[in-house]
């Protein structure tokens, strides 16, 4: 596989990578199966996001969080029915912002597969089914010519904005890098990743 990686790192806090080239081979669809938890597919989302609070915010009072980030339920909490269409998640640890998302755009059951870059911190490769690649595709399309905040799709692992990058073209070879996990976090995320798509 021949993979191109173009990155921007936006005020030290989100990196927005693109992959080109060609796509990594993929595996048949990763569809929910009766023997899957569905909220299991939550351990990875993207969502657009809608709103950005600081605590400086007016809203900041009045937008509390859906999912407390330090909770051991967060995953089955971003994937509760009432945070389908909406979700308030906390931002990357470290850093004191609310995310307001939309709807998920792609869940882990959208990959195909996802492997620890060898040689980083905490950074995994993520390739998408062709139906995730497909809607994945469409986002980027429509948020690489929207205004902030509607140009940024935030990363979620397990109830947490790990990243929000702001989309400067359209994401079309479906492949993306996680960036913002520790070390044993990408090795947790692309382990939970790989099971699912078994």
């Amino acid at each position: 596989m021949r993979r191109v990686r173009a990155c921007v790192l936006l005020l030290g806090v989100a990196t927005a990578c693109t992959g080109g080239g060609s796509a990594a081979p993929q595996s048949p669809s990763a569809s929910p199966s009766s023997s899957v938890d569905p909220s299991a597919y939550a351990v990875f989302q993207l969502r657009p996001v809608v709103q950005v609070l600081m605590p400086s915010s007016p809203e900041w009072d009045s937008t509390p969080l859906s999912c407390p980030p330090k909770n051991t339920e967060a995953t089955a909490c971003a994937a509760s029915p009432d945070n389908v269409e909406r979700i308030v998640l906390a931002g990357p640890i470290g850093n004191q912002e609310r995310y307001v998302l939309g709807a998920a755009i792609v869940d882990a059951g959208d990959v195909s597969a996802a492997a620890r870059l060898e040689g980083t911190s905490g950074e995994v490769s993520v390739a998408l089914t062709p139906d995730g690649s497909a809607a994945l595709a469409e986002a980027t399309r429509v948020a690489a010519s929207a205004a902030s905040p509607g140009n940024r799709i935030a990363i979620v692992v397990n109830g947490r904005v790990v990243s929000a990058p702001v989309v400067q073209q359209p994401i079309t070879s479906g492949q993306i890098i996680v960036v913002g996990l520790t070390g044993s976090g990408a090795r947790l995320l692309s382990m939970q990743l790989n099971a699912l798509t078994a």
